[in-house]
């Protein structure tokens, strides 16, 4: 018969194998989530897809969100620390679609 330590191996539950199938059920089930996720995003507007890393579409999201949450005041900070050209009579809302395009 096989050795006491090699019928481990052969899938009884908490050998290898199964060590192996968790570890493949973890990938699958985070991949699941992050194209969940991406195509959440997807549906908001944002190009997850397109652009891929999904940390950077993390970061993306947190950033426009934020611009998204800003006063007029500090809107017109942001876009003054780009040296952009101040046009009279910009409204809240196109600097917000300005700064989400940067």
């Amino acid at each position: 018969g096989l050795p006491q330590n090699a019928a481990s191996t052969v899938g009884h539950e908490g050998g290898p194998r199964d060590d192996d199938g968790k570890r493949q059920r973890h990938r699958m089930t985070k991949e699941l989530l992050l194209e969940e996720r991406k195509a959440a995003w997807e549906a908001k507007g944002y190009q997850a897809r397109r652009i891929g890393e999904v940390y950077a579409v993390m970061q993306l999201v947190e950033t426009c969100e934020r611009v998204e949450r800003m006063n007029l005041a500090s809107l017109l900070d942001l876009y003054k620390g780009f040296d952009l050209p101040l046009e009279p009579g910009l409204e809240r809302e196109e600097l917000v679609t300005l700064m989400k395009q940067m």
